[in-house]
């Protein structure tokens, strides 16, 4: 069975709102604060603000290194992608790569109208390398099924970024932008998308499979970064590692709500004009009721 196969099986199971994997004790947003002058360094935990569902919490700063994270690159590898567009997509990810930090891990999935998963999640840096040079391009662009893969797998591993390249349309998938949504919105799940868009088209009307990659990317605290060309790809990569470096990570006990159901996240820094990108929710689903006991006879 295709890994695709396999996860439209558990489709139907996973049409329930997400769930908070972890105990709903512990709440972990991963933020991202920037300025005209790029990513906002030294913030402490006075500086923000946290509302869930409209209540301040009470937050702690936790530092990014004592949170795992797995890296899964998920690039598009259909036939417009060949000759210098790949070569220039294959050093992106090898410049991604040798950013990823010891102890932490990262895998790769390509896809075209299949998705191939590579490269498990690993701490082997050359396994990785080895993956990126023996990419095949070729055939159309499935690339919500790609999607759903790469947030389902990320998902099951625990804290995971998705570097998600694309450079067009979807026009072969079979599951559309509702049904991605059970895995992108689980809080364990952050999708930094990378696509190429020429400056000349940069008029202010993004295309659809743009502005669909952006809402998706932005959802989940994660954004949309455009290269101008492919020769502008690694910078891309490379400035998803920086923020990455630089985001800060809250931890808070939720308090004075109800923890079953939607949780609607908020944050802020009061005292600076700063732009601050975040998980914009999160879901508890409710207990299960175990089943009565039958009767002995």
């Amino acid at each position: 069975m295709t890994l695709l196969a396999l996860l439209l099986a558990t489709l139907a199971a996973q049409q329930q709102p997400p769930t908070f994997s972890a105990s709903v004790e512990s709440v972990y947003v991963d933020v991202f604060v920037a300025d005209e002058n790029g990513p906002v360094k030294g913030l402490t935990t006075a500086d923000f603000e946290l509302r869930d569902n409209g209540v301040l919490q009470k937050l702690e700063l936790v530092g990014t290194d004592a949170v795992p994270l797995t890296t899964m690159l998920l690039l598009d590898t259909s036939g417009s992608v060949t000759g210098h567009k790949l070569q220039q997509l294959q050093a992106a990810g090898r410049a991604l790569v040798q950013q990823v930090r010891p102890g932490n891990e990262a895998g790769l999935i390509t896809f075209s109208h299949r998705i191939r998963f590579d490269v498990a999640p690993t701490s082997d840096a050359a396994s990785l390398l080895r993956g990126l040079d023996s990419i095949q391009p070729g055939g159309s662009t499935a690339l919500l099924d790609a999607l759903y893969a790469g947030a389902a797998l990320g998902a099951a591993r625990g804290r995971t970024i998705l570097v998600l390249f694309t450079d067009g349309e979807d026009n072969t998938s079979v599951l559309r932008v509702p049904d991605l949504l059970p895995v992108l919105e689980r809080p364990d799940v952050l999708l930094q998308a990378v696509g190429i868009v020429p400056a000349n088209d940069r008029s202010g009307t993004e295309s659809g499979h743009v502005r669909m990659l952006r809402r998706l990317a932005e959802s989940t605290g994660g954004r949309f970064w455009a290269a101008s060309a492919p020769e502008r790809l690694s910078q891309a990569f490379l400035s998803i590692a920086e923020a990455m470096r630089t985001r800060y990570v809250l931890r808070f006990e939720p308090a004075g709500i109800a923890q079953q159901g939607r949780h609607t996240l908020a944050v802020t820094v009061p005292a600076r004009r700063a732009t601050v990108h975040h998980r914009k929710a999160y879901f508890v689903a409710p207990a299960r009721r175990s089943a009565p006991p039958t009767a002995s006879r």
